[in-house]
């Protein structure tokens, strides 16, 4: 019996316990010891007879018991986690994210936390995503597409919603607050030192915006665009620009943003694309930062990456708390994340009406009645 029984201190709530339980024939011979143990202590000297039919009574019913207790508890282990496989994470606020996809591999660059976390700040932000840009650069990816998130989570005065209906004086409204942010990214690109100067320049009305920064050595110069759509990309005025660029560092920051002709970088070209578009996607194809926040089958949602890290997917939970809920080696389609938020709806128990609800409150909380009339004049 001794054999047969170990002491363990009880788990922590953060801990996951797993239990091997015996087989039958292994709670029988348990069992069948416990029972000549008990035998035995009946038939000494000093019990009474009545003691040892309680016993032996006791010691009968055993082996029932304990293949009782065993089914009960595989029923239970294996209708909570049926069809779900949970990892336990440490979330951005220090709270427990659970993922609901087993994470691939990833790379060894990757292991430093500044590439997996979410920033907390714009500073942050910036730092980690030109940090990840000299990564890929040095892997040999000299044009890049960068999504920096420049809502107002992380750039104050931002407005939460568009203060008119014109998209190009939005744009530039934009431009204005977040242009800052992009400096401090384009700025950080280069070692103590080694830049002499960041020149910016407007490309059109709408604020599409040029940062071109020379380094101490030419051969280091590197050229950062803002909000820049496809028509001005691929302009007879720029064509001499990137055939002189040559293999020196071009950013693509926040394309999709563009007042006309917005486009993402990606490996469009490959998939069969053959418009001006795909080719310039195809060309600026690596992604080496993207953190964007945007609504997604009614749950805020964030989309984050950081080069040569995997693809984090994290929404806003019903308690206002952030949750991972997958991650991928490539970038998730938007059938992806819609799966990955029905795998995680259906494990928490959250109904439509409760997402709906936390949605109405989102959007009530984010209400100005300044920016109200300013849409409707």
């Amino acid at each position: 019996l001794k054999s047969r029984v170990s002491v363990v201190s009880e788990p922590s709530k953060s801990d996951v316990v797993a239990l091997t339980m015996p087989s039958s024939s292994a709670a029988s011979r348990c069992g069948v010891h416990l029972h000549l143990l008990l035998h035995r202590f009946g038939h000494r000297p000093h019990c009474s007879s009545s003691g040892r039919r309680c016993i032996t009574l006791l010691t009968s019913f055993l082996p029932i018991a304990f293949l009782v207790a065993t089914a009960l508890s595989s029923i239970v282990s294996a209708r909570s986690f049926a069809g779900c496989k949970v990892h336990t994470v440490q979330g951005p606020r220090g709270g427990k994210s659970a993922v609901f996809a087993d994470p691939p591999a990833a790379p060894a660059a990757a292991k430093d936390s500044s590439a997996t976390e979410l920033p907390i700040s714009a500073e942050a932000m910036a730092q980690q995503a030109a940090a990840a840009v000299v990564r890929a650069f040095n892997d040999g990816h000299q044009w890049q597409t960068v999504r920096l998130r420049n809502d107002a989570t992380l750039v104050p005065g931002v407005a939460l919603k568009q203060q008119v209906k014109d998209p190009s004086t939005n744009l530039r409204n934009l431009v204005d607050k977040t242009l800052p942010l992009v400096k401090d990214f384009a700025a950080r690109l280069w070692e103590v030192g080694a830049l002499a100067e960041l020149k910016s320049s407007l490309l059109d009305a709408s604020g599409a915006t040029m940062l071109y920064g020379e380094a101490t050595d030419p051969l280091k110069d590197a050229a950062v665009f803002y909000v820049t759509g496809i028509d001005l990309v691929t302009s007879d005025k720029f064509d001499g620009f990137f055939k002189g660029m040559r293999d020196r560092l071009v950013v693509m920051v926040n394309p999709d943003q563009a007042a006309e002709s917005p486009w993402e970088g990606g490996d469009v070209a490959a998939e069969g694309g053959a418009s001006t578009t795909a080719q310039v996607s195809s060309t600026f194809k690596e992604q080496s930062y993207y953190y964007a926040s945007s609504v997604i089958n009614g749950w805020d949602t964030i989309l984050f990456r950081s080069y040569p890290g995997s693809w984090h997917i994290w929404l806003e939970s019903l308690d206002k708390e952030l949750d991972r809920i997958g991650v991928s080696s490539g970038k998730p389609t938007y059938d992806d994340i819609v799966a990955m938020q029905t795998a995680y709806e259906e494990h928490r128990g959250v109904s439509d009406v409760q997402k709906l609800g936390k949605r109405l409150k989102d959007q009530v909380d984010g209400f100005s009645v300044d920016s109200f009339f300013a849409q409707i004049r």
